[in-house]
Protein backbone atom coordinates (compact mmCIF):
# COMPACT_ATOMS: atom_id res chain seq x y z
CA UNK A 1 0.00 0.00 0.00
CA UNK A 2 1.21 3.29 -0.82
CA UNK A 3 -0.63 6.44 0.90
CA UNK A 4 -1.11 9.17 -1.78
CA UNK A 5 1.20 12.46 -2.02
CA UNK A 6 -1.49 14.63 -1.16
CA UNK A 7 -2.07 12.91 2.38
CA UNK A 8 2.17 12.48 2.86
CA UNK A 9 2.17 16.64 1.90
CA UNK A 10 -0.47 16.75 4.16
CA UNK A 11 1.42 15.13 7.21
CA UNK A 12 4.44 17.15 6.61
CA UNK A 13 2.95 20.41 6.96
CA UNK A 14 1.46 19.46 10.01
CA UNK A 15 4.72 18.25 11.29
CA UNK A 16 6.58 20.92 10.10
CA UNK A 17 3.49 23.51 11.86
CA UNK A 18 3.71 21.44 15.08
CA UNK A 19 7.29 22.49 15.35
CA UNK A 20 6.81 25.75 14.78
CA UNK A 21 4.65 26.03 17.56
CA UNK A 22 6.43 23.98 20.10
CA UNK A 23 9.51 26.70 18.96
CA UNK A 24 7.25 29.24 19.87
CA UNK A 25 6.66 27.82 23.09
CA UNK A 26 10.23 27.48 23.88
CA UNK A 27 11.22 30.80 23.07
CA UNK A 28 8.64 32.11 24.84
CA UNK A 29 9.43 29.95 28.38
CA UNK A 30 12.68 31.13 27.78
CA UNK A 31 12.62 34.85 27.41
CA UNK A 32 10.35 34.49 30.55
CA UNK A 33 12.92 32.47 32.46
CA UNK A 34 15.64 35.25 31.56
CA UNK A 35 12.83 37.82 32.34
CA UNK A 36 12.57 36.48 36.07
CA UNK A 37 16.52 36.29 35.96
CA UNK A 38 17.33 39.94 35.36
CA UNK A 39 14.30 40.95 37.43
CA UNK A 40 15.74 38.74 40.45
CA UNK A 41 19.28 40.51 39.73
CA UNK A 42 17.05 43.81 39.87
CA UNK A 43 15.11 43.45 43.21
CA UNK A 44 18.82 42.04 44.38
CA UNK A 45 21.02 45.41 43.61
CA UNK A 46 17.81 47.35 45.13
CA UNK A 47 16.88 44.91 48.12
CA UNK A 48 17.50 47.81 50.42
CA UNK A 49 15.58 50.55 48.86
CA UNK A 50 12.83 48.15 47.72
CA UNK A 51 12.02 47.29 51.60
CA UNK A 52 12.09 50.55 52.83
CA UNK A 53 9.72 51.48 49.66
CA UNK A 54 7.14 48.92 50.47
CA UNK A 55 7.15 49.07 54.37
CA UNK A 56 6.10 52.32 53.82
CA UNK A 57 3.31 51.23 50.82
CA UNK A 58 2.22 48.69 53.75
CA UNK A 59 2.10 51.33 56.94
CA UNK A 60 0.18 54.23 54.94
CA UNK A 61 -2.29 51.55 53.24
CA UNK A 62 -2.75 49.77 56.73
CA UNK A 63 -2.90 53.88 58.27
CA UNK A 64 -5.86 54.55 55.81
CA UNK A 65 -8.02 51.00 56.14
CA UNK A 66 -7.76 51.63 60.24
CA UNK A 67 -8.48 55.31 60.26
CA UNK A 68 -11.79 56.86 61.25
CA UNK A 69 -11.96 58.68 57.61
CA UNK A 70 -10.76 55.59 56.69
CA UNK A 71 -13.09 53.61 57.20
CA UNK A 72 -16.10 56.13 56.64
CA UNK A 73 -14.68 56.02 53.09
CA UNK A 74 -14.52 52.28 52.63
CA UNK A 75 -18.09 52.14 53.91
CA UNK A 76 -19.52 53.95 51.18
CA UNK A 77 -17.37 52.57 47.85
CA UNK A 78 -16.53 49.08 47.75
CA UNK A 79 -12.89 49.68 46.21
CA UNK A 80 -10.05 52.89 45.23
CA UNK A 81 -7.80 52.53 43.18
CA UNK A 82 -4.49 54.47 44.67
CA UNK A 83 -2.15 54.34 41.62
CA UNK A 84 -2.05 53.55 38.23
CA UNK A 85 1.06 53.38 36.02
CA UNK A 86 1.56 52.23 31.94
CA UNK A 87 2.89 48.37 33.25
CA UNK A 88 1.98 45.50 31.38
CA UNK A 89 2.70 41.72 31.66
CA UNK A 90 4.71 42.63 34.71
CA UNK A 91 7.01 45.30 33.00
CA UNK A 92 7.11 49.29 32.28
CA UNK A 93 5.02 49.30 29.19
CA UNK A 94 6.96 50.39 25.68
CA UNK A 95 7.30 54.34 24.98
CA UNK A 96 4.08 55.65 23.17
CA UNK A 97 2.45 52.91 24.65
CA UNK A 98 -1.31 53.98 26.03
CA UNK A 99 -3.00 51.04 25.96
CA UNK A 100 -1.47 49.58 28.79
CA UNK A 101 -1.89 50.22 32.51
CA UNK A 102 -1.69 48.47 35.39
CA UNK A 103 -3.17 49.96 39.13
CA UNK A 104 -3.46 49.07 42.57
CA UNK A 105 -6.75 48.76 43.99
CA UNK A 106 -7.95 48.84 47.92
CA UNK A 107 -10.94 47.08 49.01
CA UNK A 108 -13.44 47.59 51.59
CA UNK A 109 -12.41 44.18 52.93
CA UNK A 110 -8.75 44.95 52.95
CA UNK A 111 -7.50 43.40 50.10
CA UNK A 112 -5.27 44.72 47.91
CA UNK A 113 -5.33 44.33 44.38
CA UNK A 114 -2.81 44.53 41.43
CA UNK A 115 -4.57 44.98 37.94
CA UNK A 116 -3.32 45.30 34.68
CA UNK A 117 -5.76 46.55 31.75
CA UNK A 118 -4.96 46.35 28.01
CA UNK A 119 -7.47 48.05 25.93
CA UNK A 120 -9.34 49.13 28.92
CA UNK A 121 -10.23 45.72 29.55
CA UNK A 122 -9.12 44.42 32.99
CA UNK A 123 -6.86 41.38 33.44
CA UNK A 124 -7.18 38.87 35.99
CA UNK A 125 -5.95 40.93 39.49
CA UNK A 126 -3.37 39.87 41.51
CA UNK A 127 -4.25 39.57 45.01
CA UNK A 128 -1.52 40.89 46.63
CA UNK A 129 -3.28 40.68 50.51
CA UNK A 130 -5.16 41.76 53.01
CA UNK A 131 -3.59 44.79 54.71
CA UNK A 132 -1.57 45.06 56.47
CA UNK A 133 0.53 43.87 53.45
CA UNK A 134 3.88 41.62 53.76
CA UNK A 135 6.56 43.61 52.19
CA UNK A 136 7.95 40.70 50.74
CA UNK A 137 4.64 40.15 49.32
CA UNK A 138 5.28 43.42 47.04
CA UNK A 139 8.66 43.31 46.40
CA UNK A 140 8.06 39.54 44.63
CA UNK A 141 5.27 40.62 42.87
CA UNK A 142 5.55 44.05 41.82
CA UNK A 143 8.08 45.61 39.43
CA UNK A 144 10.63 47.21 41.12
CA UNK A 145 10.26 50.45 38.96
CA UNK A 146 6.47 50.12 39.99
CA UNK A 147 6.88 49.61 43.69
CA UNK A 148 9.24 52.89 43.79
CA UNK A 149 6.66 54.71 41.44
CA UNK A 150 3.90 53.63 44.07
CA UNK A 151 5.67 54.70 47.10
CA UNK A 152 6.56 58.20 45.62
CA UNK A 153 3.03 58.95 44.68
CA UNK A 154 2.46 58.02 48.47
CA UNK A 155 4.93 60.58 49.78
CA UNK A 156 4.23 63.36 47.72
CA UNK A 157 0.12 62.90 48.19
CA UNK A 158 -0.56 62.30 45.20
CA UNK A 159 -2.53 58.95 45.57
CA UNK A 160 -5.08 61.49 46.69
CA UNK A 161 -5.92 62.23 43.30
CA UNK A 162 -6.26 58.71 42.17
CA UNK A 163 -8.87 58.00 45.32
CA UNK A 164 -11.07 61.20 44.28
CA UNK A 165 -10.99 60.03 40.63
CA UNK A 166 -11.89 56.64 41.66
CA UNK A 167 -14.93 58.77 43.78
CA UNK A 168 -16.09 60.43 40.46
CA UNK A 169 -16.98 56.98 39.11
Amino acid sequence: MKIPDNILKKIEEITVEKARREKVIADQKRKEFERGIKLDELRGSMMKELQSAATRISNWIEELMNMEDGRKLFQLVERVSIFSARFFIGEPSPPGSITTLARITLHNNGNVDYIESHKARDHVPITLGRSPLSMNTLIENLHPDFLLQLDENISKGEVWKFIEASLSK
